[in-house]
């Protein structure tokens, strides 16, 4: 009931709503006829990012592009802001780097597990991401950049923009936040070079519908993506688990993102019985207390194995390594993305490879 009232009483903030989207149109109106400058850097950059708050499937897409462009061979930084990360400042990192980086807080979750995947190339951390990727130019020879979050962030040139929507957070109509999930306004679909579709299993209509309706009213391809687990991994040591050795017993799951629900789903599909789980906000900032709670709330409930996804691992790992046996029952479910029609975005990565031939 209370949470009815809410719902109903945050339409009150309607007017604010409505100066905020036109603050965003506007904004977007400036970099649109080149009063607000964009800058270029000079070699391709693509962009992944979203026009929702969190929790569209950003990062795996992002680790999916990594091993796309690494497979043929191209040498690829990573710019991102780091969002909550607790230090200040450029910062150019390497997958070498990593093995003895201390405090991952500094660079974020989300960096960190860019990171463990970019084997061959750097990852550049902080708010300018065109100043980052000048220092990285001096320092590397890479080829291309991946621009992780950024379809908002317009100060910088892309020659590919991609856009993920979670088709489980879509409203019809077209107002921000709190009214949606909507950070960024619909019209910005239109600058859009790939639309990509996720969490869609649960509403396979919904996401047909909006794929008719963009292909009809945007330009760009539009493609459905989804989770598929990969593997499950124990946390103290990488050792590889069968996941059939596991679904006959009980689990416990626990993460940090900002839609729970889809990790849930994916346990559930898969036949995991899961008899405790819980879930912090995203970005948590995990403490050694939350984890032996957890871990004892686990046990009660007759839990073997604690299953954790692969974001949450990096902080747990950084938190847990000192203690004596340190997650040898936790597990860490690992997915990757697969994308239906995963041709039109391989054409559209060869594309930017072009560029780099001609130059």
């Amino acid at each position: 009931m209370i949470l009815k009232m809410l719902q109903q009483l945050k339409w009150l903030l309607l007017p604010l709503g409505l100066l905020h989207l036109f603050v965003i149109w506007l904004r977007n109106s400036l970099y649109n006829y080149n009063i607000l400058k964009t800058r270029r850097l000079p070699v391709p950059v693509i962009s992944v990012g979203n026009v929702q708050m969190g929790g569209t499937g950003k990062t795996p897409f992002v680790l999916k592009l990594l091993e796309l462009l690494q497979q043929k061979h191209v040498r690829v930084a990573v710019l991102t802001r780091g969002y909550k990360r607790k230090s200040t400042g450029n910062q150019i990192l390497t997958f070498e780097r990593l093995q003895t980086f201390q405090r991952l807080s500094d660079i974020g979750d989300e960096p960190a597990l860019i990171l463990q995947n970019l084997r061959t190339g750097e990852l550049g951390v902080g708010v300018d991401r065109y100043a980052v990727g000048r220092k990285i130019l001096a320092q590397y020879p890479v080829e291309v950049f991946l621009l992780d979050d950024g379809f908002q962030h317009r100060k910088l040139h892309r020659d590919l923009d991609i856009c993920l929507i979670d088709v489980s957070r879509w409203f019809s109509h077209p107002f921000l936040f709190p009214f949606s999930y909507l950070r960024d306004s619909k019209s910005s679909l239109r600058r859009a070079d790939i639309i990509v579709l996720t969490k869609f299993e649960k509403i396979p209509q919904k996401a047909e519908n909006l794929k008719s309706q963009f292909e009809k009213q945007y330009r760009a391809p539009v493609l459905k993506g989804k989770y598929v687990l990969q593997s499950l991994m124990r946390l103290s040591d990488g050792q590889a688990v069968e996941p059939e050795k596991i679904t006959v017993q009980k689990v416990a799951a626990l993460c940090g993102i900002a839609n729970p629900v889809n990790f849930f789903d994916l346990l559930k599909k898969h036949e995991f019985e899961v008899v405790y789980k819980k879930n912090f906000p995203d970005h948590y900032d995990y403490r050694l207390k939350d984890i032996e709670e957890f871990t004892q709330r686990a046990a009660a409930a007759g839990a073997k194995w604690l299953i954790v996804t692969e974001k949450d691992a990096v902080k747990l790992k950084n938190i847990l390594s000192s203690q004596a046996n340190f997650g040898r029952n936790i597990l860490v479910l690992s997915v990757s993305f697969h994308i239906e029609e995963e041709n039109k975005l391989i054409q559209a990565i060869n594309d930017i490879i072009a560029k780099i031939n001609l130059k």
